[in-house]
């Protein structure tokens, strides 16, 4: 949905009516405050600052995306083995005994 018809759609659900189209679309709230756009907007980010600011005019949060924490899992990954680890096993299975140390 484009932010234009999330606005008008905004507007009609939250009860606001059309005052007046003189230079700006003045609608007014149910609660008597007023929200004015402009007819013929200047800037293409224009619909989606009208949408963060009528937003925030009806305290509606937008939809927040899931955080990355709570996607990855949560087990931590097993670290990999030692060289030494490995080459003992290795000398444990082959049954080589050690070298004595010479004092």
């Amino acid at each position: 949905m484009t932010p234009e018809h999330e606005v008008s759609r905004l507007l009609t659900a939250s009860g606001a009516v059309l005052v007046r189209t003189n230079g700006h679309r003045v609608y007014r709230f149910p609660d008597g405050g007023n929200w004015i756009t402009p007819l013929t907007p200047s800037d293409w980010r224009s619909w989606k600052n009208n949408l963060a600011d009528l937003r925030r005019r009806l305290g509606i949060r937008p939809v927040q995306k899931m955080a990355l924490e709570s996607v990855r899992p949560t087990h931590k990954p097993t670290p990999p083995t030692s060289d030494r680890k490995v080459w003992r096993e290795y000398v444990e299975a082959e049954a080589i005994q050690p070298l004595a140390v010479r004092p």
